[in-house]
């Protein structure tokens, strides 16, 4: 499912995903493995669990997989097809929803505003260049929605120009969407109701 973001008593803020939880990962056989060929993996991971108290938990498991040539089948059990509709929509622009980014390589700030009353929550990728620092009280109305969310490089990171990537979660009166975004470059792009095309919609 797409996160939720999680306050506790001290202020730290955490990244939380509720309910059933599927990970899906990409994995690629050494380069010198031939088609056919039986590879071994060796599975491990790691997750914290909470619910009043928190419990740390830890899998490993081997498995084997046969090298295939070209682009896997995808499972087509109903279970996992219900997991992938959960994932983030890609290559797509978001529907009604208008951005701002605006600053350099160390801090800025990304903003995202509709013509309605949505509600806005941005989660960063470990990996995104830049990251969140702090996020201002939403100003929500039945005619306009805005929220901002101030950015600032990771440390140690060098980047030439302002750039995050992450997941958006759009709240509407209805139900709540996730998008996979990734912005460079200053830029702003006014809300609209569908994606009118790659020329006008930011890299995603």
């Amino acid at each position: 499912p797409g996160p939720i973001l999680h306050k506790d008593a001290a202020g730290e803020i955490t990244y939380v995903l509720e309910g059933k939880v599927a990970c899906f990962v990409p994995i690629l056989p050494p380069d010198d493995a031939k088609i056919g060929q039986e590879v071994e993996f060796e599975v491990n991971v790691d997750w914290l669990m909470c619910k009043g108290s928190c419990h740390l938990g830890r899998f490993a498991q081997k498995a084997t997989a046969k090298v295939a040539s070209g682009l896997p089948v995808r499972n087509s059990d109903r279970l996992i097809a219900a997991m992938r509709s959960s994932l983030p929509l890609r290559d797509m622009g978001v529907p009604g929803v208008g951005v701002s980014l605006i600053g350099n390589g160390k801090e800025g700030d990304l903003t995202f505003h509709s013509l309605d009353a949505r509600e806005f929550e941005f989660f960063a990728y470990p990996d995104s260049p830049m990251v969140v620092v702090e996020r201002n009280s939403e100003s929500k109305g039945a005619e306009r929605s805005v929220r901002n969310f101030h950015l600032k490089a990771v440390a140690g990171k060098q980047v030439k120009e302002i750039e995050v990537h992450g997941v958006l979660r759009v709240k509407t009166k209805e139900r709540v969407f996730y998008y996979e975004v990734s912005y460079k470059g200053s830029m702003t792009w006014a809300p609209v109701e569908a994606s009118a095309g790659q020329d006008s919609t930011p890299e995603l």
